[in-house]
């Protein structure tokens, strides 16, 4: 398979966008269009790209969801979106787009993720994938090829077909932050194959100021619940998805016991919402 002919970079808004997109002209490989999104009143212009504006409050899931809708109105095969706070290296879309050059006896993957690393090169924290654990094969032989065959993936970098995203959908923009990246890509390879390449990287200068967790949000206890009833996962995926969740809602509870009532309520909205 050759190169896909358009392909259309999205800068998802982020503290770093014009840094972002200055990384996107810098390309070895050059992208074909460019779509970024800004508040209303951006505080720098982004210069002769297709400019989508945002209220405020929308976080960086409606970004997403607003920027990829005016790529593929571009008529991109395939759609970069990168998520604002990652600074890819000079050769990191064409190191994607390799893999598709030379994908051996892999399927033809719906999404390809570079790895966000941080300031000291190794994979940031916020940005891990959750790596697939069927399709053994698959697995084996995106190994061999020094890839990672991946179930879902976190913003950063994100190179996916526009096929994909015809057939399963935008980023939910509902869910605002807090898991909108896990859903959607959850949604986009329950059927299809994705793949991390960890010779095409982001940096993404800022790590969590500390590894423990925080308190409880109605909002992301509500996307996790209502995630876990939508038809990103199946089978067994949504028992493991269940008992993790359950499990890291009580240890954040017992950090942070005063935060029961903020978890209640975004079960109570998980539970009410539509689940996709």
């Amino acid at each position: 398979m050759t190169s896909p002919q358009r392909v259309c970079a999205v800068v998802a808004g982020g503290a770093r966008a014009l840094e972002v997109l200055g990384a996107v002209r810098g390309q070895s490989r050059p992208v074909d269009a460019e779509v970024v999104v800004v508040a209303e009143e951006p505080e720098a212009d982004p210069g002769g790209a297709n400019r989508v504006s945002l209220p405020a409050g929308a976080g960086v899931a409606g970004a997403a969801h607003a920027g990829l809708r005016a790529g593929l109105a571009e008529g991109a095969d395939w759609l970069w979106l990168l998520d604002g706070s990652a600074v890819p290296a000079p050769e990191a879309l064409e190191r994607l787009l390799n893999v598709l050059d030379d994908l051996g006896g892999l399927p033809l993957p719906a999404l390809l993720a570079g790895a966000v690393v941080g300031p000291d090169g190794e994979p940031h924290p916020d940005a891990l994938p959750m790596n697939r654990l069927t399709h053994k094969e698959v697995v084996i032989e995106a190994c061999r090829r020094r890839l990672v065959a991946v179930r879902a993936v976190r913003h950063g970098s994100i190179l996916v077909s526009r096929e994909a995203i015809e057939r399963d959908g935008l980023p939910r923009a509902d869910y605002v932050a807090d898991g909108d990246d896990l859903e959607w890509t959850a949604r986009l390879l329950r059927d299809a194959d994705g793949y991390l390449v960890p010779a095409s990287t982001a940096l993404r200068p800022d790590l969590p100021s500390s590894p423990s967790s925080g308190a409880p949000t109605v909002r992301g206890v509500r996307n996790v619940i209502d995630m876990l009833r939508g038809p990103g996962w199946a089978g067994e995926e949504k028992l493991w998805m269940g008992f993790n969740a359950v499990a890291g809602l009580a240890r954040d509870l017992r950090s942070h016991p005063g935060s029961a009532g903020p978890a209640v309520r975004g079960i109570w909205a998980g539970l009410r919402s539509s689940g996709g």
